[in-house]
């Protein structure tokens, strides 16, 4: 009998219509089944071995976490004997061959049909990757790592692997959202990889990619440049999969609004382009051997044995030919016995290969295996930044929500008995009920103690019970539609919720008004008004004082932004307020600033008439306040903002070629702009400056002409 590995099914059962031609007497396709021999093996008798471990307990018993019909349904359809019969007998097949390099094993992918296992790729290989990247509106990187000889040999004599800066293995299920999966890795791997080996790695939500970033639909496949692009426009809103967890199926909407102040941590992250490999194994060598790149995203086109791997060096001769897309991460390299390969890490969870994990044969010497063209499509996002420790994503830092939204999947709180009030058995126990429920296997759910939970998908929230005659149940969690709310003082949205109705409604009690702002998408949160009624609102929050509203969202946990990066200068005066923008002190209006993200330029004021905010900058001195710019300061040696009142390089000639005239002379032409006359406009030498708000930085001439423009670059450009 064939030994085979006892894993978790990492997918849902999809029922098959039966085709008129193909249907059979139950009594004579029973005897065909008896009837099925290979090499020596009954394969009914192992087929019915592998339903038996493959199938979770709670199949039997009413709680039916993975497959849509229970082991005895499945031990009569014909087409998935069908397809064991087939896939059995190319492990059998396989394993009996001389010179193995990689041992084939039956589990979970056996029992599946084609269309079945077709929801565990969702690889794009439509066209090539220098295509894919192309049609994204940013940046590219062609790169071809040319090195010689003595640098390839010294990577090819050592063995690679950064899987120690990442989190656990992850499982895609039934969705075809392994291009998610390998995007989040290879920046889980830049965000992680300063941090001590060790230590908990943060890991990135891959169901806010399939929601956010997707092309089509997302459980359907896609490419992992989607995620990069997404990444770039919205790196601060970036959570963890503790705090957006993986659903393994499409949502209705883009759900990151909720998690933008998740982990702080990432706004100073940029993903700002890709590089691109050329396409050979020595080339992929060079970028995996240097740690600064690591861990590389590719797609491989997949052979009918990939999914039976279990050990060894994996190679194909069918795989470069066309197949089935799926997309994988390259986290390292070595030899076997021998024989080189790529580590890969795959998303099918810790149960199946090695760990999670394929070792894919690949070429030395300056020899090009390409196997099953993983050099074809690799790539890595180019990162800007590096982890700053603060909010990190990881599992110990996630938001705790003492709530659940629909699913209640993120729920983890601390309610541990079910609505009939049995006490709940503890995740890491078997007893008194044995279950594939295990932490271990569920490494993002938050199966802690014995707290309720949601980790296969289910209605809502449930545990198993101590109650040896009552396997599982349902418990009572919260509904977030009442309490994921935030109460904010000092801020108000911008508009009311449109629409006749929802304008005009007061609502005299919160908990009706949160319950029609939740089922709203178009309601952002709720203010109070002078009568003590509440009323739905829509826009953006902003900051003013004295106000009151209650923002819908994951924003119990609302913090202010820390302060970014700015600049105290006082030869700039900021013009255009941004409306309702106010503070007492300079550190709440820089707080403010960096919540408005793109639109705040910086912050001017004084401890006894507040600070405003601005929109806008602007070249004119005011002595009366004090300015701080958003951003790091800029080199007014070589620029000047707007009509470059600031500048203060030295330039001393005019856009015509012209040499200016000292401030503090009166030849050849006379004036009344002296430095004494005009302080602090920095009116040093003969350098061009603009101490009169001109549209530019001039000087007067040596010349005959008595004034000209500089030509002096802005800060702007």
């Amino acid at each position: 009998m064939l030994f085979f590995l006892i894993g978790l099914l990492g997918g849902c059962w999809v029922a098959q219509g039966e085709n008129m031609k193909d249907q059979v007497d139950e009594e004579i396709f029973r005897q065909r089944m008896k009837r099925q021999i290979i090499d020596g093996v009954n394969v009914r008798e192992l087929y019915k071995g592998t339903v038996v471990h493959y199938k979770d307990p709670d199949f039997e018993a009413g709680k039916k976490s993975y497959l849509d019909a229970s082991a005895t349904d499945l031990l009569k359809d014909k087409n998935h004997f069908r397809a064991f019969k087939k896939n059995a007998k190319l492990v059998l097949d396989h394993n009996l061959e001389s010179n193995l390099e990689w041992v084939a094993t039956i589990n979970q992918f056996s029992l599946e049909t084609d269309e079945e296992f077709s929801h565990h790729l969702g690889g794009n290989l439509t066209r090539p990757v220098d295509e894919e990247i192309s049609s994204s509106p940013r940046k590219k990187r062609q790169v071809d790592l040319v090195v010689d000889r003595s640098v390839i040999e010294e990577l090819e004599a050592r063995d690679v692997d950064y899987t120690p800066y990442l989190p656990p293995v992850k499982n895609q299920g039934a969705c075809g959202s392994c291009w998610a999966f390998t995007a989040t890795a290879t920046l889980e791997y830049q965000v992680n990889k300063d941090r001590t080996v060790g230590e908990e790695m943060v890991a990135l939500s891959e169901q806010q990619c399939v929601d956010c970033a997707r092309h089509g639909n997302g459980c359907g496949g896609g490419w992992p440049t989607s995620v990069y692009t997404w990444v770039h426009n919205h790196y601060s809103h970036f959570p963890s999969t503790y705090n957006y967890p993986y659903e393994a199926e499409n949502s209705l909407e883009c759900r990151n609004n909720d998690y933008k102040n998740a982990i702080s941590g990432f706004t100073i992250y940029e993903v700002s382009g890709e590089y691109i490999l050329t396409g050979n194994d020595e080339d992929l060598l060079v970028a995996v051997g240097n740690s600064k790149i690591g861990v590389i995203s590719t797609c491989i086109q997949l052979a009918s044995d990939f999914t039976s791997y279990s050990e060894g060096v994996y190679s194909s001769d069918d795989c470069n030919d066309g197949g089935s897309g799926h997309c994988v991460t390259i986290v390292g390299y070595g030899k076997l016995n021998g024989v080189p390969f790529w580590r890969l890490r795959n998303s099918w969870g810790p149960t199946w290969g090695d760990g999670g994990h394929i070792n894919m044969k690949r070429g030395v010497n300056g020899h090009s295996l390409n196997m099953c063209q993983v050099a074809s499509d690799a790539h890595y996002p180019y990162i800007e930044g590096s982890d700053d420790g603060q909010g990190s994503g990881t599992e110990s830092e996630a938001i705790r929500l003492d709530c659940g939204d629909g699913k209640q999947l993120e729920y983890r709180g601390v309610i541990n008995t079910t609505i009939s009030g049995r006490d709940c058995q503890r995740w890491d126990s078997q007893e008194p009920h044995s279950h594939t429920a295990k932490p271990e296997l569920h490494q993002y759910k938050g199966l802690e103690e014995n707290y309720c939970r949601n980790p296969d998908n289910d209605e809502r929230a449930w545990c198993y019970t101590t109650d040896s005659s009552e396997r599982w149940e349902y418990c009572n969690v919260p509904d977030c539609s009442l309490e994921k709310w935030c109460e904010l003082l000092d801020f108000e949205y911008s508009d009311r919720l449109p629409g006749s109705q929802e304008y005009k409604t007061k609502y005299e009690d919160l908990n009706s008004a949160k319950s029609n702002c939740y089922s709203n998408p178009l309601c952002t949160g709720i203010s109070t008004s002078s009568d003590g009624a509440f009323t739905l609102m829509a826009g953006d929050l902003s900051f003013n004082k004295g106000s009151h509203v209650y923002s819908k969202g994951l924003c119990k946990q609302f913090t202010p932004p820390p302060i970014g990066e700015y600049c105290e200068m006082d030869n700039v005066k900021l013009i255009s307020k941004i409306a309702m923008a106010t503070a007492i002190t300079q550190l709440e209006a820089q707080q403010m600033c960096d919540f408005h993200e793109e639109l705040c330029v910086g912050v001017s004021g004084s401890d006894e008439l507040g600070y405003s905010l601005h929109k806008n900058k602007a070249s004119r001195e005011d002595t009366a306040q004090t300015t701080w710019l958003k951003g790091d300061c800029p080199d007014l040696t070589k620029c000047g903002y707007g009509d470059q009142g600031d500048y203060r390089g030295n330039i001393s000639v005019t856009a015509d070629g012209k040499t200016c005239q000292r401030w503090d002379s009166q030849t050849p032409h006379s004036h009344d702009r002296t430095p004494e006359e005009y302080p602090g406009y920095g009116l040093e030498e003969n350098y061009c400056r603009n101490p009169d708000g001109d549209p530019t930085a001039w000087c007067y001439t040596m010349d005959a002409k008595r004034y000209a423009e500089c030509d002096v670059p802005t800060c702007d450009e």
